[in-house]
């Protein structure tokens, strides 16, 4: 176990290169640590929990302890990664990334199985190249994005133009790659409000404009703003704002007749 400042603490576990022989599809399996997968060639399609990912060249994707994990699909062609296990007590911030400049981290994957497969390494050697690749990761993560405004940024814009999805924290997280604990507390810090309050007040804001603009039923606009029935649209609306759509609607038009 490697201690960082007396705080963080990070310990590896096993690692390993992966090439499929056949047609491979990844076994079902919980595990107690966390694990990186990176893509050398070849597509993985592995499913963690209620979330599916289709991995390529250059993928890299961190998977959490005690959650399952189970390949979708079968990969016809060869398939091959590095994957590695580790514990540790730190956030990670990151959880599927695309590594546009991969050289450095092959390299360092490649002495972390040189180091934990020959003799006279001690188990803290196999610590420290572990955590340098765990700041390798962090390092991309780091120039791919300027700064945690920037960030705010991309994420609102992207809310904005899919508001008529079920957006929700943790797809968003997905969407830039980031652990959506990190990402919640980013948005957060710069914005003031959470994003999952964020996207529900876009949300209000969006239906209220079709509600009083549109002659849309309340049902199409449900639909239109991404909920599975009518009455999730409904009870959403009323948690929000107090009102039914249908009182909201018949409120306006109260409003806009008596001032005509």
């Amino acid at each position: 176990m490697l201690e960082l400042n007396g705080k963080k603490r990070i310990e590896y576990v096993s690692s390993g290169l992966f090439r499929s022989v056949d047609k491979w599809c990844h076994p079902e399996r919980i595990i107690d640590t966390f694990e990186v997968i990176f893509v050398l060639k070849g597509e993985v399609h592995i499913r963690e929990e209620e979330t599916e990912y289709a991995l390529h060249e250059n993928d890299l994707l961190l998977l959490e302890p005690s959650k399952l994990h189970v390949g979708t699909k079968t990969s016809a062609e060869e398939v091959s990664f590095y994957w590695f296990h580790f514990n540790t007590n730190a956030e990670i911030p990151w959880k599927r990334l695309k590594i546009e400049n991969a050289y450095s981290l092959k390299t360092m994957m490649s002495q972390l199985l040189h180091i934990t497969n020959t003799a006279g390494y001690s188990s803290e050697s196999h610590d420290l190249i572990c955590a340098l690749i765990l700041e390798e990761i962090g390092f991309c993560v780091s120039t791919d994005i300027a700064s945690p405004t920037s960030l705010s940024v991309e994420i609102k814009e992207y809310i904005r133009l899919n508001i008529s999805k079920p957006l929700t924290v943790k797809g968003v997280a997905e969407h830039f790659g980031y652990h959506e604990n990190y990402i919640g507390k980013i948005f957060k810090s710069v914005n003031g409000v959470g994003m999952k309050q964020y996207i529900a007040d876009i949300k209000i804001k969006k239906a209220k404009e079709l509600l009083n603009t549109t002659l849309y039923t309340v049902k199409e606009i449900g639909f239109l703003l991404g909920f599975s029935g009518e009455n999730n649209f409904i009870k959403f609306f009323k948690y929000h704002s107090g009102l039914t759509p249908t009182e909201h609607r018949n409120i306006y038009t109260n409003i806009h007749i008596n001032n005509a």
